[in-house]
């Protein structure tokens, strides 16, 4: 049987939390808060918070939850203080996972975040500090590609690293003291990660594809199939919708979609905030397709 872009079902590493009692919290959480239900998320994380039951996944899942509710549209100096507090609280919880390959991804995913956050508030010498620490974790697990989180962050990795080399001429010596990127490897493990049976790691792994086939390499063919899966799996979602709709146009230029009806969703959305609701009917205006 073939999955998407004729990968074999056979090839495709897999995963689940081994807690089975998290993995099904953080995967339901991480449900909701794809379709924009971010109350809900909250409300399934928060309460092993509040109980003293949570370990790093929960404390990694509400990073993620505060992380898609920024691209929402929420801003404030208190939310981007509680992310980088709970991207901390992850960090310490690590020490209680039992997991080795559990342990190193979310370590990695910590450096990640935080190396993504202290560059946009122009820490500079932290992000330095922080890509190297990241490097350092995430080197031994090049060769593993059985670990379907490991296919996600490698791909990255190596996608990126190659990308930056090529495009930033002033990132090149910086990029000497890290292993080449490689883009054809990058995209590679980022398919393979896209046809996981994780939820996770998978829309993960097509969200990447996509803002790389689109917006970096200009190939919207090759990012519609991933935006269209997005688009139906996750249709409260604005983002994936509004990459969906402008990839279809830049296909079918005849094609116009229904912003009134999109709007009514945005405006019905009772886990929106005013801010995000606004920050949804300024895409509608400027940056979707007419």
């Amino acid at each position: 049987m073939l999955l998407l872009l004729g990968m074999p079902l056979l090839s495709v590493p897999q995963f689940s939390i081994k807690n089975n009692k998290v993995n099904k919290e953080v995967t339901t959480a991480f449900e909701a808060l794809y379709d924009f239900q971010f109350e809900t998320a909250h409300d399934l994380i928060s309460r092993n918070i509040e109980n003293g039951n949570a370990n790093a996944w929960h404390y990694f899942t509400i990073s993620n939850i505060q992380l898609w509710e920024i691209f929402a549209g929420a801003s404030g100096d208190n939310i981007k203080k509680n992310y980088r507090e709970n991207l901390n609280q992850q960090f310490q919880f690590c020490d209680e996972l039992s997991h080795e390959k559990e342990e190193r991804f979310l370590r990695i995913m910590y450096y990640a975040y935080l190396s993504r956050l202290t560059m946009q508030e122009s820490e500079y010498l932290t992000a330095f500090r922080t890509i190297s620490n990241y490097y350092d974790l995430v080197k031994p697990t090049f060769e593993d590609t059985s670990y379907a989180p490991y296919m996600l962050i490698d791909g990255l990795y190596y996608y990126l690293f190659d990308y930056a080399r090529k495009e930033y001429v002033l990132l090149r010596p910086f990029l000497e003291f890290y292993e080449e990127g490689d883009a054809g490897r990058g995209l590679r493990y980022l398919k393979k990660a896209a046809n996981s049976s994780n939820k996770i790691i998978r829309t993960e792994a097509c969200y990447f594809l996509i803002k790389i086939w689109f917006d970096l390499e200009d190939k919207p063919k090759k990012a519609f199939p991933y935006a269209r899966r997005l688009h139906h799996t996750y249709p409260g979602n604005f983002i994936f919708d509004l990459y969906y709709r402008k990839i279809k146009k830049s296909l079918d230029p005849d094609y116009s979609p229904d912003l009134e009806k999109i709007k009514e969703r945005v405006l019905t959305n009772s886990e929106l905030n005013t801010q995000q609701k606004t920050y949804f009917q300024y895409l509608l205006k400027h940056r979707y397709p007419a």
